[in-house]
């Protein structure tokens, strides 16, 4: 536990820095006062908690200011300052996990219950799977930003919730292993892209699925959707 100062400039800080810390959890008090914060830092050292981390407010900061691990087992909490630099949060807990909509670089699910957004994220690599098989993410309805890389190696990448149709992100790089799956999964109107080559893909929800364009599909294509149009002259391959 973190508290919070009292005065002008009476900042708490734990710095990990290039060293490791384990821990069951992180909370991080409130300061309820712009003038002070309570904070975590890490360069490129590795943090391992196995249950949640907290926020009190958003004077409470957890900043990488380097290419450092975190590892987390609960909920990454809402309301806080995340700043995460050039690092690496793995989710790697074995019950479902939730994420505040933080400016993340690498953000990793090793999770095989399933990895949640709970608002819109920002991502410059997302790699779902690496470490643990048959992972899951996903966006929980809350849209993620990414023109970086996808690396969807074991597991799926879920889009979409029952009242909101989120879209594929414009990745720039998109390594999509076999035997993995994308779904989409609103509950209104959504648009499949026509960008990555899908190795299984799953269409789900009440919603109809409009393709993009001309879909290419290596192994599985499962439609579970109300309807499904492709529209003149595309493909389904």
């Amino acid at each position: 536990t973190i508290g919070a100062g009292t005065g002008n400039g009476d900042n708490k800080i734990l710095a990990v820095g290039s060293g490791t810390l384990s821990c069951s959890s992180i909370s991080i008090t409130a300061t309820g006062n712009g003038n002070r914060n309570s904070s975590i830092t890490l360069s490129t050292g590795t943090i391992t908690v196995t249950g949640n981390i907290s926020f009190g407010d958003v004077n409470d900061l957890f900043t990488f200011t380097g290419a450092g691990i975190l590892n987390i087992g609960g909920n990454l909490g809402t309301g806080g300052t995340f700043t995460c630099s050039t690092g690496t949060v793995n989710f790697n807990g074995s019950t479902a996990q939730t994420t505040g909509g933080y400016t993340f670089y690498t953000l990793k699910s090793n999770n095989t219950a399933g990895v949640t957004l709970l608002a819109a994220a920002t991502a410059t690599i997302l790699t779902v799977g690496d470490l643990t098989a048959s992972s899951a993410f996903n966006d929980g309805g809350f849209q993620l930003t990414c023109t970086g890389t996808l690396n969807l190696t074991s597991g799926t990448f879920k889009l979409g919730s029952a009242g909101t149709a989120t879209t594929w992100p414009a990745f720039t790089t998109r390594n999509i292993s076999s035997g993995t799956t994308v779904e989409y999964a609103s509950g209104v109107a959504q648009t499949v892209s026509n960008a990555p080559t899908y190795e299984n893909l799953t269409l789900s929800g009440a919603g109809a699925k409009t393709a993009g364009g001309s879909l290419t599909v290596n192994k599985v294509f499962d439609c579970q959707a109300s309807t499904f149009a492709i529209g003149a002259g595309n493909t389904l391959t």
